[in-house]
């Protein structure tokens, strides 16, 4: 399960002050738009055979925090195997071991970039800019 939250949420409310239902809208869609972004990645490289793993994803949302993951009970098992037993990598036609962990890694310029975008505009907001 990979976890985005907002850190240092009740400081950026106090400098934003007046502003804060827009500063909220807009690190929320900033949070929205990373854990989608995540999603999309994951779901990209994660293995398939039968497909049920891949549409499995879920995206919970609750104020600040966003939490993306795959609800088949084997998804922790694909995930983490990247060799057999007996020591050989384990293949996969589609997708690859670890699809959620490289996902937020190809993805984190990407994620880096919406949150300093988000916070240019929630400076805007708050006169601080």
């Amino acid at each position: 399960m990979i976890k985005l939250r907002v850190i240092g949420l009740k400081e950026l409310q106090k400098i934003t002050g007046e502003a804060r239902s827009k500063t909220e809208k807009v690190i929320r869609d900033a949070l929205l738009k990373a854990s989608l972004l995540v999603t999309r990645e994951s779901m990209i490289k994660t293995p398939v055979d039968t497909g049920r793993l891949r549409s499995s994803y879920r995206l919970n949302y609750r104020p600040f925090r966003t939490e993306v993951y795959p609800t088949v009970h084997y998804a922790v098992y694909v995930h983490e195997r990247e060799f057999t037993k007996t020591g050989k990598k384990v293949y996969h036609k589609v997708g690859m071991a670890k699809f959620m962990t490289k996902a937020v890694e190809v993805s984190i310029e990407k994620i880096k970039k919406l949150f300093r975008e988000a916070m240019e505009k929630v400076f805007k907001y708050g006169g601080l800019y």
